[in-house]
């Protein structure tokens, strides 16, 4: 049993192995060319959808009405829930049984609080920022010095 035999077993999760992150000697620069270009072209698309696809569904419901604005909508869903499904994390979610007990006041409050919003952007305009703020600050400071005692 040498140093390096006791070395290894005192190794923790943790550590990190240094040599994974070189790169490999056998790489050729136009498979990391294209490896690169690949990541880049993925994540400007990504944007691209994220930024372009809200925008999207509310000009598609206004111009041509709820029947298109709801099947783009339920047809989003369902892709979100395929690729969840797909990916292996649907399991994260088999154990959520939500009450309904629960659920529907919160639905409900939250309405309200969407509605009050809104009638404040159109009655109070501009003023509804600072009462939004100062509404926002004071529920979290009352909620930092309930957890704090």
């Amino acid at each position: 049993m040498g140093d390096s035999d006791r070395e290894d077993r005192k190794k923790r999760m943790w550590t990190v192995d240094p040599s994974i992150y070189k790169r490999d000697p056998k790489d050729n620069s136009l498979r990391s060319r294209a490896t690169e270009i690949a990541k880049w072209l993925g994540r400007s698309t990504f944007f691209l959808f994220l930024f372009i696809y809200p925008v999207i569904l509310v000009i598609s419901g206004i111009l041509y009405g709820g029947l298109v604005f709801w099947s783009f909508m339920v047809g989003s869903l369902g892709v979100i829930g395929l690729i969840i499904w797909k990916a292996g994390y649907a399991g994260n979610f088999s154990g959520r049984n939500p009450s309904l007990k629960r659920q529907i006041p919160a639905l409900f409050i939250a309405f309200l609080m969407a509605l009050g919003f809104y009638a404040g952007l159109i009655v109070l305009k501009i003023w509804l920022l600072p009462i939004v703020i100062t509404i926002l600050g004071l529920s979290l400071a009352v909620t930092l010095r309930k957890t704090r005692l």
